[in-house]
């Protein structure tokens, strides 16, 4: 069986928690490619089983926005509010998925090459949030 080693991209959004307690919702994007030949000897199995079966685009979809978001969450989870609303931190934010990201990935045949293959699309307070922000600005 042939498996096409190409650039794939996964897009994602999610409600995201600041380190003190306010939420985001976040959007990532992700550019990856998987080549199962690249896997070590121990994912070697795992991954050649997901480039041949049938649902090998969703599985790997799949895997890669749960790590994606997740990552994302915990770079979020490290900064309050007032930092992430300042909006100068996406680089940031992109740099700590990545290093996640190759790290989850080491050994699996599933790479993120380049600078611009992760990108933090959007990131605003989340509708309970921007109530919050509204009534504490309320005119007494």
């Amino acid at each position: 069986m042939y498996f096409s080693i190409i650039a794939r991209t996964v897009e994602a959004t999610e409600k995201m928690m600041a380190a003190d307690g306010q939420t985001f919702i976040a959007s990532i994007s992700v550019r990856y490619t998987f080549d199962p030949s690249k896997a070590d000897n121990d994912h070697l199995g795992e991954m050649a089983n997901i480039a041949m079966g049938q649902s090998a685009e969703r599985l790997l979809r799949e895997k890669v926005t749960r790590a994606a978001l997740y990552g994302l969450r915990n770079q979020i989870n490290l900064f309050n509010s007032n930092e992430l609303m300042r909006g100068q931190i996406y680089t940031q934010l992109e740099k700590g998925v990545r290093c996640y990201l190759l790290r989850a990935f080491t050994g699996l045949g599933i790479m993120m090459e380049g600078s611009d293959s992760i990108i933090v699309k959007s990131l605003e307070p989340s509708p309970e949030l921007m109530e919050e922000i509204r009534l504490q600005n309320w005119p007494n």
